[in-house]
């Protein structure tokens, strides 16, 4: 049986030709196909950190992370304008830790999820709103692992 490496290997062999593949490394760059793969990532950054206490009264550090700008037609104007949703993720993380981990950028998206409704009320008007909606990071690559893991009890 061959190994996932050898698999691997034998597909870059199969498939690579010099003439029309871009080269494996150029001196001092990384593989143009990882700066293709790395520039095409969905992002998320995490630009602050808030502490929160949960029902029982213990103190619990979230981050908030910001997804990357998009375009959004204002329904009033009509006129495009740009945003950038973001979220909070709860962490186990310490304030010296959350502080440190601002500027950080990993995978993932910050997604409108359905919700029960509930009241948002706007800081700058005081207008409030029934919202049907939420925004939470979503990991599609964890997601899809977790879908797909067969459990230990299942394969024995």
């Amino acid at each position: 049986m061959k190994s996932q490496i050898f698999i691997f290997f034998e597909n870059i062999i199969r498939f690579y030709n010099p003439q029309t593949s871009p080269p494996f490394f150029e001196i001092g760059e990384y593989p143009r196909t990882t700066i293709y793969n790395l520039k095409n990532r969905i992002m998320v950054k995490i630009i602050d950190y808030k502490t929160r206490s949960n029902d029982q009264g213990k103190k619990f550090n979230v981050l908030i992370v910001q997804g990357g700008i998009e375009p959004i037609k204002s329904r009033t104007t009509g006129k495009v304008y740009f945003s950038t949703r973001t979220a909070s993720v709860p962490s186990t993380f310490d304030e010296d830790t959350c502080k440190e981990l601002i500027g950080t950028s990993f995978e993932g998206k910050v997604a409108k999820v359905p919700c029960e409704p509930y009241d948002y009320t706007f800081k700058e008007t005081g207008e409030t709103v029934e919202l049907l909606f939420r925004y939470e990071y979503v990991n599609e690559e964890l997601d899809m692992a977790e879908k797909h893991l067969i459990q230990e009890e299942e394969v024995l």
